[in-house]
């Protein structure tokens, strides 16, 4: 559910950076929303691949160890992103950034059905 929602924010800023600001904006704000997602993704896939827990403590470092991927991938992402993005609008992709780390943060508030 909290993919679904970040996806659903990040389509709708991109969407409505595209119609006011233009396409450098709407790119810039797709790479903002884009980042989370992924970094969301990579915890998933780290904390599937984690074994089992058997132990309270076991639990808590697949939890920190998928933690750490996913910030991490957030860093290299960031990082990626203003390196080699030539026509970068920071505005448009922080705000997207964030709006797209709140959906998640807010994801738990909606039942899934």
């Amino acid at each position: 559910m909290a993919l679904t929602l970040q996806v659903l924010v990040s389509s709708v800023v991109v969407a409505l950076t595209a119609v006011m600001y233009g396409r450098d904006s709407a790119v810039s704000a797709a790479f903002g929303g884009g980042v989370p997602v992924v970094a969301g993704l990579v915890y998933g896939a780290v904390a599937a691949l984690s074994p089992p827990a058997q132990a309270p403590l076991d639990a808590l470092r697949g939890i920190l160890r998928a933690e750490s991927a996913k910030v991490l991938t957030v860093v290299v992402l960031l990082w990626m992103v203003f390196k080699f993005g030539a026509a970068m609008q920071p505005v448009a992709f922080f705000v997207a950034f964030i709006l797209s780390v709140f959906a998640f943060s807010t994801a738990a508030l909606f039942r899934d059905r």
